[in-house]
């Protein structure tokens, strides 16, 4: 066509959407925030994360993060948008025989490499049998990470295992002053010179980590992220304070990634740049840069509706890849019972999904530029380098760990966490909300691992070992407008502990459900306006029932109605775990042995 022939609509302004609407600005926003409302403070909306770190509703001063792939390396990622991330299996139970059909089965699922854990809670193994457990795998292409206590045994071993690769084999074989602190034998100077030894065994291998920092092994033990971070810096600058060579590079870092995407990502890129400015520090040269290996966080695993792991796993995942993890573990399903085989090819068919048909990789730092992101990686970069100038003020990783640092603040982050989980401001999907009486259940494990859900699943185990139906009645008061709300409340609070709801009408008040349906308690669900006229009957026609509760705040009543035989009130921010507990009982529900 000719340039003449040129429609005339192609040289007209494109219309902007935005064009009719006012320039959006933060004190706008805060205005329409305020007017929902209705005058109370916006640090209502205010977020806490773990370690006390508090996001507010709007950032300000949002960090510039840098270039991605450059000091302080905040943002890396362009090298994986070809290649995407190191896909690593968890390789831990049986024997030699089962470690190499989990591992040949993983490698034909897709993993690109190998994490095998041999001890109380992983493979039962000797230095002896490694070699026929990775008979499968091939050292020349499969990196293998064998996370063992320490041992010049097992080092031998898993170098005679890799000698067919020669100096082209990787992988990790790494002391950690982080584990072994969590484990109590904190480093003194001959744990220093056996790393000085180890790093020179492996010399000649270049790709092998022989250092490794476990903020994972700190975060399972109880520690809230924070600390568990710093103890990863602390640990690092005791390394390098006592002399010993380590590039940055050779550092092998392993990390829990929590289910909410968004602040596993801003971890993940707050831990880089904190190691990063450590090194700054201590002189080392920032050639290439710290390996980060991410494990969907056990501690968020539950016993109850194993199903739901999976869709954390989901979002640990994502937040793992978006702040630049290596390498990434998500963990099967039932993983506290040992790991079906089904479970673990679905826990590696999320990484095919969200690589293949999701592109999580296609883009470096997708999130790079984000105000949230951007400031809640700066908030918890700080935090992190607060609490590790802290623990080196204190003397270092093992003088503070001695002296009851570590104990301290796990029992802190335990009563923090408590507090949030058994009010149930921090949701487990399928445990203390939207839970299931009769709903599948993993065996009891033995694991040392601190878990978010462990609370109510011993209630839950408590009303299963009852042997029969432990049920409530959820007595509605007026019309479905006026009891839907907080009888979907109540079924809800019950069915965190596995107790059954049946809703009747105030009118069949009088009926004998103690007698006829194993009801053991009931509770008033309707609108405040109507209690006052219909609970204190309620409750004298419930006299034959040990359990009798209100949903829902009485107010200036709540002294009569306890005195006619009002036995609890649920209300929202309430503490779920000892309310149950207490309603359990009220209703003869005998303590678990």
């Amino acid at each position: 066509m000719a340039d003449d022939a040129r429609p005339p609509f192609l040289d007209r302004p494109t219309p902007s959407l935005s064009a009719w609407f006012d320039p959006p600005t933060d004190a706008a926003w805060e205005a329409a925030a305020q007017a929902v409302l209705k005058g109370r403070s916006l640090d209502r909306l205010a977020a806490w994360l773990p370690g006390g770190i508090r996001m507010p509703v709007v950032s300000d001063g949002v960090p510039d993060p840098g270039p991605v792939d450059a000091a302080p390396f905040t943002r890396v990622g362009s090298d994986r948008t070809q290649t995407g991330w190191d896909v690593r299996a968890r390789v831990d139970r049986g024997d030699a025989v089962q470690v190499a059909a989990d591992a040949r089965h993983a490698l034909a699922l897709g993993a690109r490499s190998v994490a095998l854990g041999v001890g109380p809670e992983g493979a039962d193994l000797t230095p002896d049998r490694l070699a026929e457990a990775l008979a499968p795998v091939d050292p020349m292409v499969t990196p293998v990470d064998l996370d063992v206590a320490d041992g010049v045994a097992w080092r031998e071993a898993f170098l005679a295992w890799a000698a067919p690769a020669g100096a082209d084999a990787t992988g990790a074989l790494v002391l950690d002053p982080v584990r072994d602190a969590v484990a109590g034998t904190p480093w003194h100077g001959e744990h220093v010179s056996a790393l000085a030894d180890h790093l020179d065994a492996l010399s000649d291998h270049p790709w092998i980590h022989g250092l490794g920092l476990s903020a994972l092994a700190a975060e399972t033990s109880g520690a809230d992220p924070v600390t568990a971070m710093a103890m990863v810096l602390a640990g690092l600058d005791g390394v390098w304070r006592a002399g010993v060579t380590v590039p940055w590079a050779r550092v092998l870092v392993r990390m829990a990634a929590p289910q909410d995407p968004f602040a596993g990502a801003a971890a993940f890129r707050a831990m880089r740049s904190g190691i990063a400015r450590l090194a700054v520090v201590h002189g080392v040269a920032l050639e290439g840069r710290p390996f980060l290996h991410a494990t969907a966080h056990p501690g968020e695993q539950t016993r109850v509706e194993p199903w739901t792991n999976a869709l954390r796993g989901t979002g640990s995942l994502a937040g793992a890849v978006w702040g630049g993890a290596d390498a990434v573990t998500v963990l099967a399903r039932d993983h506290l019972a040992g790991g079906s085989d089904a479970a673990r090819r679905l826990a590696l068919t999320t990484h095919a999904v969200l690589s293949g048909e999701s592109h999580l990789a296609a883009v470096a730092d997708p999130g790079g530029g984000s105000r949230h992101l951007e400031a809640l990686t700066d908030r918890i970069a700080r935090a992190v380098w607060a609490a590790a100038s802290e623990i080196v003020a204190a003397g270092g990783l093992s003088a503070w760990t001695e002296a009851g640092g570590l104990s301290d603040a796990i029992a802190s982050a335990q009563a923090a966490r408590t507090a949030r989980v058994a009010t149930r401001r921090d949701a487990i999907v399928g445990v203390s909300r939207y839970g299931r009486p009769g709903a599948e259940r993993l065996p009891s494990s033995s694991s040392s691992i601190v878990r978010n859900a462990a609370p109510f699943e011993a209630i839950r185990d408590r009303v299963v070992a009852h042997g029969s139906p432990v049920r409530v009645a959820l007595v509605t008061v007026g019309s479905v407008g006026r009891h839907r709300g907080r009888a979907g409340f109540a079924a809800d609070w019950y069915a965190a502990a596995g107790i059954e709801t049946v809703e009747v009408s105030s009118e069949d008040a009088d009926h004998d459900w103690a007698g006829s349906s194993g009801v053991l308690g009931a509770c008033v669900c309707g609108h405040d306006e109507d209690y006052p006229a219909v609970v204190p009957g309620l409750l004298a026609a419930w006299s034959h029932l040990p359990y009798r509760a209100v949903a829902g705040a009485p107010g200036e009543h709540e002294a009569a109605w306890r005195a006619a035989g009002l036995s609890d009130v649920l209300v929202l921010g309430a503490d779920a775990v000892e309310g149950l507990s207490r309603a359990l009982d009220q209703m003869g529900v005998a303590p678990l042995a």
